[in-house]
């Protein structure tokens, strides 16, 4: 009788564990119901693993519903693995899946493998699996963009020798042939995750040549919670994923696959490394860079990758088919990990500024033993050196590798020497040794990918249309460029911008100082038209003022030579129309937005950054010192102090102590709070915000009866300045004795200058108030769930108890005792710590950075004394 053939008994049987998805689990029973397949050919064995919600009730009453579909067991809590082991016995179905009860099936979900198990030739495949489409659940957004969707390019039955990219991965959305899985469980001891990964592998590994099945046409919707409490979502706070998943899972794989095959095959190799990938993005990623991979823990999992890296093939990693393996994971995962010395057979030129000329080297190497590079001309003359640094690169939380950078003029051709022989020069670090493909088929391949990703991400014409007109202004300001007028209006000019729709940040305060100091300076300032600051900023200076998106601003991104902004979205820095037209970027002047204080390496090493403005010494010396992360170096940091903090400052003087008037509070915001950014770096609160414990701890000291009759009595009120993330979530609050702040023209200023006592919790914004000399209160109710997943970025130089502005509360309690004392004393002890944290406190920023920039470089030694003179001085007419 062929697949799908109603008197067979089931042909399908899907084993659920359930664990406390009470809020999940009607859309699943929903998607299951509603499958368009005869439901008696299926059966659901439902594994309730110790729920302490609602979840076991709806299975009941589900399976009270559907006493023909639904069988219910329950057992106590011991994972995902346990309960679907304790099911699989009781099944009884020709196919058996895995699904997840948070997940959703789509309405053919049945019905398209039933047909596609019948059209199958050559017999019944080895395993079924159906594509996923992802699920954000905070956005609304179903997308195609699961890392592994070009698989399903395949269609019908593959051999995962002739194709090892299709190698399995997930049980929840494959189907596997029952009577093959006799004596064959989930491995229990790997959590929180790659059960599923190790019960398909060693399924398969029974074979010579595994057969996949692909269903197409059909999606298994995998949610991302809003809420990032998914086990996928929370497991990098598991040691277990670090300890014992590479060693039981990852390893004991490989190791069984050489004693049954001789060597593992392609298909597991591609299946570790996709995993080991996994680690290294998340690792790499800025965000979500809570895990429990530091210390002993980071470094003995980089210990086992070393002996993970024993069992796999060079060329496995040099050919890994699922997205590229950049050749630094290479390095670290065949000589770092193992331990191994090694040093890249080549140095790449990675950045030029277009300014100097002047040309970023890199070079890696691994093992303690720093190589020996000398640097010269085609003549053999040694080269004009112009900085030089050890940058550390950490995985893990341990510095695994290193690099040597240098600032090189490169004077008459450039020749690299190592050990006496010559090193060649790339322009590039090659992706796995493929050659740049020429540059029309690299357009064809930009814009493809590009559009591919758009209408994955934002299915629909809308999407697409906006891409085709910011590239229909692209295209079309090439020929507008070459106009006379035009090249006479922008050519060398400067562009200044903040975000793509707010102003009122270092870019609009440095580009006010630039047209009222030094109109001999082609500036320019970018804005979305008809946003909040294009009213102030079009009468001050409207005719210098440029619509974002328009054929003005697309010829003036052409033709300006430095580009100086307080952000670094990749919509301003490669603006979408423009970035597949190989325009020349310009110089870039990275502001700032506030004082770095976290290790945001990972994020600002992708940009191509020729000058850096820093506000205080410790974070300079973050920035460029031997040993740090980033590939910043004293060249191109500059120490100058924020735009920003001059308005600040003159603010701040209008405001002894007898007139300020404010504490004000200002909460940061979570990544669990708000939906996923808008491409802009804007987020949106989410609904049940009021509910959320962060929402009743700063309700909690808001209200606070006690802070209130004392403020009232000293003539001081709350202001509340919200995150601009979280305001509209504060807005739907009833607070009526506070006064509540934003970030509107001078309004911010103001809000700093007028406080006798700031609080916070993690915000930058407590530089701004050290600053001008007010105390910070740094209330921090969560601070054990903020450094294991709260935080967007990672620890820093920065420790809030040895370097902060004031003291470190835990309690709403605690913090009003607190704001009282800070109101009646700054201790001495935070007032030194505010004095020594900026360089310069005189408002005269805005003088410093314009000096920086077109100096091009950090200043030369014969010039630190300057500034060292000017630092005294500015103190003496602080103190005086």
């Amino acid at each position: 009788m062929r697949e799908g053939t109603v008197g067979d008994g089931p042909l399908f049987s899907l084993i659920v564990a359930v664990c406390d998805v009470e809020r999940y689990l009607p859309d699943f029973i929903a998607s299951v119901d509603r499958q368009r397949f005869d439901l008696r050919r299926v059966e659901v064995i439902a594994v309730d693993d110790g729920s302490t919600d609602g979840s076991l009730r709806l299975l009941r009453a589900w399976q009270a519903r559907r006493p023909g579909l639904v069988q219910v067991l329950t057992k106590e809590n011991g994972g995902q693995a346990s309960a679907r082991n304790l099911a699989l016995p009781l099944a009884r179905g020709r196919w058996v899946g895995f699904p997840d009860p948070d997940d959703v099936l789509a309405g053919d979900y049945l019905a398209k493998t039933a047909k596609a198990l019948a059209a199958c030739p050559g017999g019944p495949p080895d395993i079924v699996h159906v594509p996923m489409l992802m699920w954000d659940e905070a956005r609304g957004v179903r997308s195609d963009t699961h890392p592994r969707r070009e698989r399903f390019r395949h269609r019908g039955v593959v051999d995962l020798v002739d194709h090892p990219e299709c190698f399995p991965g997930s049980a929840s959305a494959a189907f596997l042939p029952r009577a093959a899985l006799a004596g064959l469980t989930f491995n229990e001891r790997l959590r929180p995750n790659f059960e599923d990964g190790d019960f398909c592998a060693r399924h398969l590994l029974n074979h010579a040549r595994p057969r996949v099945l692909h269903v197409n046409g059909t999606w298994y919707h995998y949610r991302k919670r809003a809420d990032l409490s998914s086990s996928l979502q929370t497991q990098a706070l598991d040691p277990r994923r670090f300890l014992v998943v590479p060693r039981e899972g990852y390893l004991a794989l490989l190791t069984d696959a050489e004693r049954l095959h001789g060597r593992p095959p392609t298909w597991l190799q591609d299946l570790i490394l996709y995993e080991i990938g996994g680690f290294l993005r998340a690792d790499q990623r800025v965000s979500e860079s809570a895990s429990a991979a530091q210390g002993e823990v980071g470094a003995a999992f980089l210990a086992t990758l070393g002996e993970i890296a024993g069992h796999l093939e060079p060329s496995a990693i040099e050919t890994f088919p699922v997205y590229p393996w950049p050749a630094e994971w290479r390095d670290l995962l065949m000589y770092a990990a193992p331990g191994l010395d090694h040093v890249t057979p080549y140095v790449w030129r990675d950045h030029v500024d277009r300014g100097t000329g002047e040309v970023r080297l890199r070079l890696r190497y691994c093992g303690s033993r720093q190589p020996t590079v000398v640097l010269g001309d085609d003549q053999g003359r040694p080269l004009d050196v112009r900085a030089r640094k050890v940058r550390s690169i950490v995985y893990f939380g341990q510095p695994a590798m290193h690099e040597l950078i240098w600032w090189v003029r490169p004077g008459a051709g450039l020749r690299v020497r190592r050990d006496g022989t010559d090193w060649p020069v790339r322009d590039r670090e090659p992706e796995r040794g493929r050659d740049r493909a020429p540059r029309s088929a690299a357009l064809l391949g930009s814009l493809r990918r590009t559009s591919g990703k758009v209408l994955r991400k934002r299915p629909g014409l809308r999407a697409l249309a906006g891409m085709a007109r910011a590239l229909a202004v692209g295209v079309a300001s090439a020929p507008y460029v070459r106009l006379p007028w035009v090249r006479a209006r922008y050519a060398g000019a400067w562009t200044f911008m903040d975000w793509l729709s707010d102003a009122n940040d270092n870019g609009e305060m440095l580009f006010r100082h630039v047209r009222e100091h030094r109109l001999d300076l082609n500036a320019w300032f970018v804005l979305q038209k008809d946003t909040p600051d294009w009213a102030g900023l079009a009468r001050d200076h409207g005719d210098r003022l440029v619509p974002l998106g328009s054929l003005a601003w697309a010829g003036l991104r052409r033709l300006n030579e430095t580009f100086v902004t307080s952000q670094l979205t990749r919509d301003i820095t490669e603006p979408p129309g423009l970035r597949h037209l190989g325009v020349a970027a310009p110089r870039l002047v990275f502001l700032q937005h506030g004082v770095i204080r976290d290790d945001i390496s990972r994020w600002l090493n992708t940009k191509p950054i020729d000058l850096c403005l820093a506000s205080t010494p410790a974070e300079a010396a973050s920035l460029t010192d031997d040993g740090t992360p980033y590939v910043l170096s004293t060249r191109d940091v500059a120490l100058t102090g924020l735009p920003r903090f001059d308005r600040l400052w003159r603010l701040g003087q209008a405001y002894p102590p007898g007139r300020r008037d404010l504490v004000v509070i200002a909460p940061t915001w979570r990544a669990s709070l708000v939906t996923r950014g808008d491409g802009v770096g804007r987020h949106e609160p989410l609904d049940d915000f009021a509910g959320s414990p962060f929402a009743r701890a700063w309700l909690a000291l808001l209200r606070d009866d006690r802070l209130a009759v004392a403020l009232r009595e000293a003539g001081v009120r709350i202001g509340l300045l919200p995150h601009p993330n979280l305001k509209a979530a504060w807005a739907g609050v009833d607070l009526p004795h506070v006064e509540v702040l934003d970030f509107v023209g001078e309004n911010a200023g103001l809000a700093f200058a007028r406080a006798a006592v700031f609080v916070t919790d993690y915000s930058s914004m407590a530089f701004s108030s050290a600053y001008l000399g007010r105390p910070v209160v740094y209330y921090q109710f969560d601070r054990d769930d903020y450094f294991r997943g709260g935080n967007v970025s990672r620890p820093g130089y920065f420790d809030f108890a040895r370097d902060g502005f004031g003291p470190v509360v835990t309690s709403a309690e605690i913090a009003v005792d607190a704001i009282l004392g800070l109101l009646a004393e700054t201790p001495q002890v935070y007032a030194e710590r505010m004095d020594r944290a900026f360089a310069w406190r005189d408002g005269h920023n805005c003088e410093r950075a314009l000096a920086a920039i077109e100096r091009g470089t950090r200043p030369d030694t014969e010039n630190s004394s300057s500034l060292e003179g000017d630092e005294e001085s500015s103190c003496a007419r602080e103190r005086s």
